[in-house]
């Protein structure tokens, strides 16, 4: 049986960085959308998730591991939203773009998710 930190993790992010409910991390995702032959581009609306997790400094000591991009910003969150590469995090309000998102698993089961942002 696979050891699950899941809820170890999502109870240290919530006491010792941001919680959901505060605002500070945001999942935003556009839903719908499409294109219409004759009105053209019909814009998607923007669904907000807030997030709990924390906001990292680039550390320069972790730079050589092959999962930290040079010019990014790691953001660590629990597993109870999942981000893909076409969402985008705002950061205090600011837009990021999401330029890869990595699993802390154990034995195939998600504990965490690290999310790098363009700075």
């Amino acid at each position: 049986m696979a050891l699950d930190l899941s809820a170890t993790a999502t109870r240290l992010l919530r006491k010792l960085a941001a919680t959901s409910e505060s605002g500070f991390l945001v999942r935003r995702r556009v839903v719908g959308g499409g294109y219409d032959p004759i009105n053209g581009d019909i814009p998607g609306t923007n669904e907000d998730t807030g997030l709990n997790g924390a906001a990292l400094k680039n550390i320069q000591g972790l730079i050589p591991d092959s999962r930290i991009i040079v010019d990014a910003q790691p953001i660590v969150i629990d597993n109870k939203v999942e981000v893909l590469t076409d969402d985008s995090i705002l950061v205090g309000g600011v837009g990021k773009s999401v330029l890869q998102v990595d699993t802390i698993n154990h034995a195939g089961t998600v504990q965490a998710y690290i999310i790098q942002v363009s700075i």
